[in-house]
């Protein structure tokens, strides 16, 4: 599974045994929320390397 976000995509493949890659956001607007929590992903990204 191709994802964007670490907390739903990449989790949810995860969780369901499936391989994941995570890619770079394909659109640069995003709704509020998103851009809220790319703030935690943006820590973790860089605290694991991803």
């Amino acid at each position: 599974m191709f994802g964007d976000q670490i907390f739903t995509d990449i989790l949810a493949a995860k969780r369901a045994g499936i391989m994941a890659v995570l890619v770079e956001p394909y659109d640069k607007k995003e709704i509020f929320y998103v851009r809220l929590k790319r703030i935690p992903e943006w820590i973790i990204r860089n605290i694991y390397g991803f």
